[in-house]
């Protein structure tokens, strides 16, 4: 079949602007379904009710090397950024803590022993409620927090369809007096290190998971994949939260979290989270 050039200039014509239109229907698109998706996500999992804090405890399953134990654990955590971990087996206890310091988040943990630890400052950076989807929400879209949030590409996980939500938080540091004398390439790792990426439910649009980096004390450019899964969700006070968590380092499941209690809004103040000797965990200058 032979067409004139003239129709040939008009069939491309016609194809070019259904291309053009097509793009600007999924840029608009694009750009509405960022706030969309978040506020759907919201609601999913606080139903309009505004969450200050969460205190959830229950079975927790340890694995680590040739470790395998069974123990109990309590999880607390401000819509502020604060929270704390604790976790106590038949061999002894873990605690972890953040809190906000006069220039930055601060932290500290405690192993068996008993000795108590700086978190290295670049793992400060991602929300410490990984535990708790209703609470990162709530701080991904306090535009006071300085938040970034992006719709990414959709992700499918065994077959089942999801939203991706990326979630950016400048660093303090990146802000400060020390950036200019700071390297470009570390200011970067730095930001970096406080991304992480939520997925959500296509369906229900509650989270199903969150992946973040997290990294050596010593080695911001080493990345370490931490993944936490959400499952059996129940109505709590109205609000939708997780009563099953699996948290994976570096693709091996670390902590299975099977929670019997959660409450919302239970007064905790900023101040019963501590972390001693903060000097040494003072930004850089």
């Amino acid at each position: 079949m032979h067409y004139s050039i003239r129709t040939k200039v008009l069939m491309f014509s016609i194809l070019a602007t259904g291309m053009f239109l097509s793009r600007n229907a999924n840029a608009q698109e694009q750009k509405i379904s960022v706030g969309d998706l978040l506020k759907r996500a919201q609601t999913a999992v606080s139903r309009g009710t505004t969450i200050n804090d969460v205190v959830v405890s229950g079975t927790v399953r340890r694995i680590a090397g040739s470790t395998d134990e069974t123990g109990q654990g309590e999880f607390k955590a401000l819509a502020s950024g604060e929270a704390s971990i604790d976790l106590v087996f038949a061999s002894g206890s873990n605690r972890e803590v953040y809190a906000r310091g006069q220039r930055g988040p601060v932290g500290e943990w405690s192993g068996m022993d008993g000795k108590v630890h700086a978190i290295a400052y670049h793992n400060l950076l991602v929300d410490a409620a990984w535990f708790s989807p209703v609470l990162l929400l709530e701080r991904a879209s306090a535009a006071a927090e300085g938040k970034i949030v992006m719709v990414a590409e959709g992700k499918n996980s065994s077959g089942h369809p999801l939203d991706h939500l990326r979630v950016a938080s400048p660093s303090p540091i990146a802000a400060s007096h020390a950036a200019p004398g700071l390297p470009k390439a570390v200011v970067e790792a730095v930001q970096k290190a406080g991304q992480f990426d939520l997925y959500l439910d296509s369906a229900t649009s509650l989270p199903v998971e969150m992946d973040f980096q997290t990294h050596p004390d010593i080695n911001l450019g080493q990345d370490i994949p931490v993944r936490v899964r959400y499952s059996d969700y129940r109505t709590v006070n109205g609000a939708s939260f997780p009563f099953h968590v699996q948290k994976f380092i570096n693709n091996t499941l670390y902590l299975d979290l099977h929670f019997d209690a959660v409450s919302f809004n239970n007064g905790l103040a900023a101040n019963s989270f501590v972390v001693t000797a903060q000097p040494s965990r003072s930004l850089p200058q």
